[in-house]
């Protein structure tokens, strides 16, 4: 009989216009659990039309269903809907917003207290048992379900900050009444799924707590769909990624990291199947090396899908959670380091490599990352004896995936990709700083790193490279002396071990360097991040200010400049490419970035109008 009746209110749930059906008050089938004795007689005077005082009396007697009719008139007021309006009983209508978000607020406020009442549910039963096992919920179970559909639909109606937050904390307490009711659980999952990307961070955060909530609460089968939700709304809002939309991306990544750990065998299958997707657009891009392959791999939706997978992982890698994932998300990693080789590509494999670093980190697995990071630092680009541009400021490579080629022979540029790939090289010697193989395993990198020092002509540079070798010799050296001294041999990987281990805690020379380096990397970034919404918004201003005292029409000036500069840029890539042997397979890897030589006529004009020359 359950089953039956489940089935029945699922498939009312399926019709949108249920939810504002009203039914006749006085000839009603349900009949509110309190007595109604009371109130009838301070209700008869109002009983034209609803005010603040009969809705006063409502809440104060816990009269629950005319609590909730009141609650979706509010409702149809919002939804504007002249029709669900006129069918509304003149008892219960509402005709102003200020009173309707009175009885919004009064009703997500009270509801709940109201229906523990009827129930006889005590606060502390609120989390051992749900309020379905109750006695007396068959008696108004009709109003539970009309009050949660009227709550989805107003989360979709309010836009009021402040009112928007107030019904998402207060359906945290309505999750549990959503028990058999299926399709409201599903229709409440997407309401908040939309709202985890709005732009405020209070409601963010409310909308993600119901999602997590509604996790915890039902378990199988909606953790899953709740999972899928937060990566699906992660990868569809992560299309672009600069500075203005950082916060946001960052906030639903560690939003996946939470929801991921509430369930690790189903956060074992999630994870599993979109790094196979992953998988799948790597390999069809190394077989078929075509624009449309290379596109699926290279962009920020790939890219911020590897780097959540690998902070999932790295929060649940023990041995009886998600340990097996971690060799295939490295080899995914060196797998698109291998695919794009050229130097224009140099900030994506930084990324790459620091996400490969943290995987280190987190595991205790080595990668091999000194190959990819020794290729960038001993590339051609760095060592040409061109006149460089000591004009621009240094990029932002958290938020770039491919540099221009005006922009490679830019110093600022050039100093911030090689200090960038030696900060990553000392990240990952530091890794492995107390292990007793280290003077073996850092030799190779130290080795050719003094041998790049003599080619690169840039004599600043110069003093960070000599800093980071001697540090590494003076590392290399305390490990030869702390091991002089030990009486075990290899095969014993306990005594290693533990060895290991003791020397960590001890603390290494190379240890106490990176974390110099650090703290001075991270301050730079805060002052860059500063420093780029500072001078985005003066430019703003600036070019506000021009535009308003400007009269002259550059429709004109624009298009010559256009015509004028684009094929000038467009020869340079193509000379560009050709230095860096990159021959005819990869002139349409160009092709998804043609806007910018697009639009460098544009830029140009715009450049001689501000110095005054027409």
């Amino acid at each position: 009989d359950e089953e039956e009746e489940e089935e029945e209110d699922n498939k009312e749930g399926d019709a949108e216009d249920q939810i504002w059906e009203h039914p006749d008050v006085e000839g009603s089938d349900i009949e509110d659990v309190e007595e109604e004795g009371e109130v009838e007689e301070d209700t008869e005077e109002s009983s034209d039309s609803l005010n603040k005082k009969l809705f006063a009396q409502w809440l104060k007697h816990r009269k629950l269903k005319g609590v909730v009719l009141a609650f979706r008139a509010a409702a149809a007021l919002y939804e504007d809907d002249k029709d669900r309006l006129a069918q509304t009983p003149a008892r219960y209508r509402i005709l102003d917003i200020e009173f309707a978000d009175y009885v919004i607020a009064g009703t997500f406020k009270n509801a709940v207290k109201i229906m523990d009442w009827i129930l006889k549910r005590k606060s502390k039963d609120a989390k051992q048992e749900l309020p379905t096992n109750f006695k007396k919920w068959h008696e108004i179970k009709t109003l539970i379900k009309w009050l949660l559909q009227t709550s989805i639909v107003i989360l979709g109606l309010v836009v009021e900050e402040n009112l928007l937050t107030m019904a998402l904390n207060s359906c945290i307490p309505l999750i549990q009444y959503m028990d058999k009711f299926q399709v409201l659980q599903k229709r409440f999952l997407e309401r908040c799924l939309k709202l985890v990307v709005h732009d405020k961070e209070s409601v963010r955060f409310q909308a993600f707590i119901c999602i997590r909530t509604l996790a915890q609460v039902f378990q199988f089968p909606i953790v899953d769909l709740c999972m899928k939700g937060m990566f699906l709304k992660l990868v569809r809002n992560s299309k672009h990624f600069n500075r203005q939309n950082l916060t946001q991306i960052s906030f639903l990544m560690n939003c996946v990291v939470v929801m991921w750990g509430e369930d690790t065998d189903a956060a074992y299958q999630q994870a599993f199947t979109y790094i196979r997707q992953l998988a799948i657009y790597l390999r069809g891009a190394l077989k078929h090396p075509n624009q449309e392959n290379f596109q699926a791999v290279y962009n920020w939706q790939f890219l911020n899908s590897y780097r959540v997978l690998s902070m999932v992982v790295c929060q649940y890698c023990k041995p009886n959670q998600l340990w097996p994932l971690v060799y295939p998300l490295c080899q995914l990693g060196t797998g698109v380091l291998d695919l794009f080789p050229s130097p224009k590509c140099f900030p994506l494999h930084l990324n790459i490599i620091g996400i490969l670093n943290r995987i280190s980190r987190a595991t205790g697995v080595y990668i091999p990352v000194p190959p990819y990071l020794l290729r960038i630092i001993s590339s051609p680009e760095f060592k040409k004896t061109y006149k460089r541009n000591t004009q621009g400021q240094a990029p932002d490579l958290i938020c770039t995936l491919r540099a221009k080629t005006a922009q490679m022979k830019v110093v600022a540029y050039q100093r911030a990709i090689l200090s960038e790939a030696l900060y990553y090289l000392v990240e990952h010697l530091t890794l492995h700083a107390h292990s007793i193989s280290f003077p073996e395993l850092a030799f190779p990198s130290m080795a050719a790193l003094t041998a790049l020092k003599k080619e690169i002509k840039m004599v600043d540079w110069h003093q960070e490279v000599r800093d980071v070798i001697r540090e590494v010799e003076k590392n290399m050296n305390f490990i030869r002396d702390r091991r002089r001294d030990v009486t075990f041999g290899p095969k014993d990987t306990d005594k290693v071990t533990l060895w290991e281990t003791d020397t960590k805690n001890a603390g290494t020379p190379l240890a106490k360097h990176y974390q110099v380096i650090y703290d001075l990397r991270a301050e730079q970034l805060r002052d860059h991040s500063k420093m780029h919404s500072t001078t985005k918004r003066r430019v703003l201003e600036d070019e506000l200010a021009k535009a308003d005292d400007e009269d002259v029409d550059w429709a004109d000036e624009d298009a010559e400049g256009e015509d004028g500069d684009e094929g000038g840029e467009a020869d340079n890539m193509d000379e560009d490419d050709e230095q860096n042997g990159m021959g005819e397979e990869d002139e349409e890897e160009d092709d998804p970035w043609e806007d910018d030589v697009k639009h460098g006529g544009r830029r140009k004009a715009r450049q001689q109008r501000k110095g005054g020359k027409r």
